[in-house]
């Protein structure tokens, strides 16, 4: 069994996995929009992402998950679930790490993947991009994900390994996506000396670092929504 080391980052401007191939890449999927990273990058797009990160477990810059049988590209996202199947991965609905969840909507669905899940909460918390939108972001989704944002949930795409999940440890440093405990007062801002922001015994998410500032740990949920700013000794690591 294998260690399971979530995406805690944005890819890379030069990872393969998310440049289209007739630029050097690995990925047959189409460009994303807007394509803040390269002319034939694959971002933003949440296939283009999903396509890249599974490739990219799986050590495999041929896979063909997402791809209808006779083509070597992924179709729509709300497509993945029976193209997956058909292929041979096996489905269902309870999330596993590196799983990739499905959403159908009118517009074409969602797709992302599953880098941590919460056992007591029922938490998940998914990589994605979004066509149109965001290039790449974490986000935590309670069990409710299964209807999310006007989406109807279709359920995840097993990847045929297993990992064992990355166990934290306090004396590991604070990064981009751990999960923490806040046991002291913040600040609503990075930069400044009051204790205004609160959420002492709340569990939250690292979601950005200020490098420099006083209090350089934003902390909340990964959508976005900030709880505060907070310190290194203000955080417990979980």
């Amino acid at each position: 069994m294998e260690k399971y080391f979530p995406q805690t980052e944005a890819p890379a401007r030069t990872d393969p996995y998310y440049i289209r191939k007739e630029a050097g890449g690995y990925s047959p999927c189409i460009v994303g929009k807007p394509n803040i990273y390269q002319g034939k990058s694959t971002l933003a797009n949440c296939v283009g992402y999903a396509w890249g990160r599974v490739a990219f477990l799986l050590r495999n810059p041929n896979c063909k998950i997402g791809c209808a049988l006779g083509c070597d590209w992924p179709g729509d996202a709300k497509n993945w679930l029976k193209n997956s199947q058909a292929r041979g991965y096996k489905t269902g609905s309870t999330p596993k790490l590196g799983a990739v969840a499905v959403w159908s909507s009118r517009a074409g669905g969602h797709v992302a993947v599953v880098e941590e899940i919460d056992k007591a909460s029922g938490r998940v918390v998914v990589s994605e991009s979004n066509y149109r939108g965001i290039a790449w972001q974490l986000r935590s989704l309670p069990k409710s994900m299964y209807i999310n944002r006007g989406l109807t949930f279709l359920g995840f795409i097993y990847l045929p390994v297993e990992w064992e999940e990355k166990e934290d440890r306090e004396d590991e440093p604070l990064s981009v996506g751990s999960k923490v405990r806040i046991i002291g007062r913040g600040n609503s801002q990075s930069d400044g000396n009051g204790k205004s922001a609160g959420g002492v015994g709340w569990t939250r998410y690292i979601f950005k670092i200020y490098k420099g500032a006083e209090f350089p740990y934003r902390v909340g949920f990964m959508n976005g929504v900030t709880t505060g700013f907070y310190k290194a000794e203000a955080l417990k690591k979980i």
